[in-house]
């Protein structure tokens, strides 16, 4: 897979976790009666935040390669 391919995957990526972390947050400001939809959110967060620093990483030394 060439570069800009793995590049545009990356991207992508990113922003796919972007739209599912705003969800997240939506759902969460939703959830005052329900403390388990609440704590799953956050858990949903969590996993969210690990995935934006992996992609970060990447996307971050597929720049560094380019140069």
């Amino acid at each position: 897979m060439a570069l800009m391919d793995k590049q545009s995957d990356l991207h992508s990526i990113d922003r796919k976790i972007q739209v599912i972390k705003k969800a997240a947050v939506e759902l969460k400001l939703l959830s005052d009666n329900f403390p388990a939809v609440r704590k799953n959110t956050d858990r949903i967060s969590a996993s969210l935040k690990m995935m934006e620093m992996n992609i970060s990483d990447a996307l971050h030394l597929d720049e560094e390669y380019k140069d």
